[in-house]
């Protein structure tokens, strides 16, 4: 026997001689008769399956009206032949068709928790993730993380509600209140920073840069910054010659020309 039937939503399902196979986008199962602790048709035309030992949680495939019946009638077949049989356990199906053991409980213990401290670290990385962000049109890098969005955030709600404070007090309250809380207003509006405009020129023209392109510019002033500072040191050894009288100042302005580029 092999009967096989497929949801609106892509699942699969088939019956056969050893059991009942269920694949779905996340998971590819096979409960062999005496592996199911429940196997029934509820009410609302879905077939629902809990294995036992390792697999406790519910299978649900979803009929419609053309195959209803049908399967209806094999889970009904189905169960008698679960509960007459031996007991064991279901197992998944990898990509290849090989047969895989389902993962203790201990097991799916420890992959939850990791599931769990692998987002977690995930959160902190991207509230931490620093945005390195220049500018187009006059070269200005600046940096943000998401705890200065944060703050933005924060601080232009505080703002608002200070200055709606403010308002409702100069009608019908105290005008000392009202200042106050517009001076509380001033000072978180004052707080915010313009994210998406370049702080040097005001430009919103701004390119997020990669790690490899800020890695390559800090290099870049690096050595530019290297140099310079060469070139001040020989500079000042020319001096020094210059002021001994072991140089002419012809000799020393040509050096200088020379060493800063003009």
């Amino acid at each position: 026997m092999k009967e096989e039937f497929t949801s609106a939503l892509g699942d699969y399902l088939c019956f056969s001689d050893e059991g009942i196979e269920y694949k779905c986008e996340t998971k590819h199962r096979m409960y062999p008769y005496g592996s199911m602790a429940t196997l029934k048709f509820n009410f609302l035309g879905q077939v629902e399956i809990v294995g036992r030992g390792r697999s406790t949680n519910a299978v649900l495939f979803t009929t419609n009206k053309t195959n209803k019946k049908q399967i209806k009638s094999l889970v009904a077949e189905s169960s008698r032949k679960n509960n007459s049989a031996p007991p064991c356990e279901p197992y998944n199906i990898d990509e290849t068709g090989n047969k895989n053991e389902l993962p203790t409980q201990a097991e799916l213990d420890k992959q939850i928790a990791e599931a769990k401290e692998k987002r977690k670290q995930d959160w902190e990385d991207f509230k931490n993730k620093e945005h390195r962000m220049r500018c187009n049109v006059c070269g200005t890098i600046f940096c943000y993380t998401m705890k200065d969005v944060k703050n933005n955030i924060t601080a232009g709600l505080i703002g608002g509600l200070a200055g709606l404070g403010a308002a409702t007090n100069a009608v019908g309250g105290s005008a000392y209140n009202a200042f106050e809380l517009n001076k509380m207003g001033d000072r978180n509006r004052a707080n915010v920073t313009d994210l998406n405009h370049c702080p040097n020129c005001h430009s919103a023209d701004l390119k997020e840069l990669t790690d490899e392109e800020f890695e390559k510019i800090k290099k870049e002033q690096s050595a530019s910054a290297t140099n310079t500072i060469s070139a001040a040191d020989e500079l000042k050894k020319f001096k020094e010659l210059l002021d001994m009288g072991a140089i002419t100042q012809e000799e020393f302005d040509a050096k200088k020309k020379q060493l800063l580029g003009l």
